[in-house]
């Protein structure tokens, strides 16, 4: 998050080029205290556009199926999941086998296609596939989208 903010090399480099006449351990401990300033005002900017990007992608109001509006958080979300309760459906209690002469009629994969799937692949493969992807999609359940693997 920081790296990607235009001011962010020479808050850096500013910092650390400071010369500091003390021992090998201060000297790697003192530019790091001296940019925590900067970087945590840096931080503050950031969080506060988090905020404001949150706050512009709520929906606070919602046509029910009736058109009337609705308001609230509580009622906008009941809302949504009884559209999509309606759309994929309530869980069933039974279910069914499979039926193995049904999975025949549609397009199966052959044995070499099988093998192919289960073949090891290469890092140069993972990071071709990584590389693919945009920047700016979603980040991952880990919160971090691929444009911060690409920096690195």
């Amino acid at each position: 998050m920081w790296t990607s903010d235009p001011s962010f090399l020479d808050l850096v480099a500013l910092n650390v080029a400071k010369q500091h006449h003390v021992s090998k351990m201060q000297a790697l401990k003192q530019p790091l205290l001296d940019i925590k300033g900067p970087l945590s005002q840096l931080n503050r900017y950031f969080m506060a556009k988090i905020k404001q990007r949150k706050a512009m992608t709520c929906i606070y109001q919602l046509k029910d199926k009736h058109s009337q509006w609705v308001q609230g958080f509580d009622a906008v979300a009941d809302i949504i999941t009884e559209y999509y309760t309606d759309l994929l459906g309530r869980k069933g209690t039974q279910r069914h086998q499979v039926q193995p002469q049904a999975v025949q009629y549609g397009h199966t994969l052959t044995l070499e296609q099988q093998i192919n799937l289960c073949k090891p692949f290469t890092d140069q493969e993972i990071k071709q596939a990584l590389f693919s992807i945009p920047d700016y999609k979603s980040p991952g359940p880990d919160g971090f989208n691929s444009g911060f693997f690409k920096a690195r």
